[in-house]
Protein backbone atom coordinates (compact mmCIF):
# COMPACT_ATOMS: atom_id res chain seq x y z
CA UNK A 1 0.00 0.00 0.00
CA UNK A 2 2.54 2.38 0.72
CA UNK A 3 4.69 2.11 -2.31
CA UNK A 4 1.31 2.58 -4.12
CA UNK A 5 0.70 5.81 -1.93
CA UNK A 6 4.41 7.13 -2.20
CA UNK A 7 4.27 6.44 -6.04
CA UNK A 8 0.87 8.28 -6.71
CA UNK A 9 2.19 11.08 -4.44
CA UNK A 10 5.24 11.41 -6.74
CA UNK A 11 2.57 11.62 -9.61
CA UNK A 12 -0.13 14.09 -8.30
CA UNK A 13 3.11 16.35 -7.31
CA UNK A 14 4.34 16.58 -10.63
CA UNK A 15 0.74 17.65 -11.82
CA UNK A 16 0.57 20.27 -8.91
CA UNK A 17 -2.08 18.01 -7.35
CA UNK A 18 -2.17 16.95 -3.49
CA UNK A 19 -3.74 13.26 -3.06
CA UNK A 20 -6.39 15.47 -1.41
CA UNK A 21 -7.08 17.08 -4.55
CA UNK A 22 -7.03 13.96 -6.90
CA UNK A 23 -9.36 12.65 -4.25
CA UNK A 24 -12.03 15.61 -4.47
CA UNK A 25 -12.22 15.55 -8.48
CA UNK A 26 -12.56 11.45 -8.45
CA UNK A 27 -15.36 11.67 -6.35
CA UNK A 28 -17.00 13.99 -8.77
CA UNK A 29 -16.08 12.04 -11.62
CA UNK A 30 -17.97 9.56 -10.47
CA UNK A 31 -20.73 10.51 -8.42
CA UNK A 32 -21.66 13.97 -10.33
CA UNK A 33 -22.31 17.65 -8.31
CA UNK A 34 -21.79 17.56 -4.45
CA UNK A 35 -22.28 19.44 -1.76
CA UNK A 36 -18.70 20.19 -0.28
CA UNK A 37 -20.75 18.29 2.83
CA UNK A 38 -21.10 15.67 0.79
CA UNK A 39 -17.27 15.87 -0.43
CA UNK A 40 -16.18 16.41 3.16
CA UNK A 41 -17.87 12.74 4.77
CA UNK A 42 -17.09 10.64 1.86
CA UNK A 43 -13.12 11.44 2.58
CA UNK A 44 -13.37 11.63 6.15
CA UNK A 45 -12.15 15.09 6.00
CA UNK A 46 -12.84 17.95 8.40
CA UNK A 47 -14.38 21.35 7.16
CA UNK A 48 -11.06 23.68 7.73
CA UNK A 49 -8.71 20.98 5.40
CA UNK A 50 -12.21 20.53 2.86
CA UNK A 51 -12.26 24.50 2.42
CA UNK A 52 -8.52 24.66 1.44
CA UNK A 53 -8.72 21.80 -0.83
CA UNK A 54 -11.68 23.48 -2.22
CA UNK A 55 -10.23 26.96 -2.88
CA UNK A 56 -6.94 25.79 -4.03
CA UNK A 57 -8.91 23.46 -6.99
CA UNK A 58 -11.16 26.13 -8.01
CA UNK A 59 -8.44 28.63 -8.15
CA UNK A 60 -6.56 26.15 -10.92
CA UNK A 61 -9.83 26.13 -12.55
CA UNK A 62 -10.39 22.22 -12.05
CA UNK A 63 -13.76 22.76 -10.20
CA UNK A 64 -16.61 25.15 -9.74
CA UNK A 65 -18.66 25.92 -6.51
CA UNK A 66 -21.86 27.53 -7.02
CA UNK A 67 -24.18 28.36 -4.42
CA UNK A 68 -27.91 27.64 -5.03
CA UNK A 69 -30.54 29.67 -4.85
CA UNK A 70 -28.66 32.25 -3.24
CA UNK A 71 -28.14 30.04 -0.08
CA UNK A 72 -24.83 30.50 1.61
CA UNK A 73 -24.85 27.88 3.87
CA UNK A 74 -24.96 25.58 1.15
CA UNK A 75 -22.49 25.19 -1.94
CA UNK A 76 -22.41 22.64 -4.56
CA UNK A 77 -19.45 21.44 -6.64
CA UNK A 78 -18.72 20.48 -9.72
CA UNK A 79 -16.05 19.46 -12.01
CA UNK A 80 -14.99 21.56 -15.27
CA UNK A 81 -14.17 20.24 -18.55
CA UNK A 82 -10.25 20.88 -17.59
CA UNK A 83 -10.76 19.27 -14.34
CA UNK A 84 -12.54 16.19 -16.25
CA UNK A 85 -9.38 15.69 -18.69
CA UNK A 86 -6.83 15.95 -16.06
CA UNK A 87 -8.20 13.30 -13.64
CA UNK A 88 -9.39 11.27 -17.12
CA UNK A 89 -5.50 11.33 -17.77
CA UNK A 90 -4.26 10.68 -14.27
CA UNK A 91 -6.51 7.52 -13.83
CA UNK A 92 -5.20 6.26 -17.30
CA UNK A 93 -1.44 6.89 -15.34
CA UNK A 94 -2.40 5.31 -12.29
CA UNK A 95 -4.02 2.10 -13.87
CA UNK A 96 -0.49 1.89 -15.57
CA UNK A 97 1.36 2.71 -12.30
CA UNK A 98 -0.75 -0.43 -10.51
CA UNK A 99 0.68 -3.00 -13.29
CA UNK A 100 4.33 -1.24 -12.86
CA UNK A 101 4.65 -1.99 -9.20
CA UNK A 102 3.86 -5.39 -9.06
Amino acid sequence: FLAIRNAESKEFEALGLTVGQFSVLEILVHKGDQSVGAIMKLMFSTPGNMTVLIKNLETKGFIKVVTPNNDKRSKMVSITPTGKELIDSMIIQNFYLLFLIN
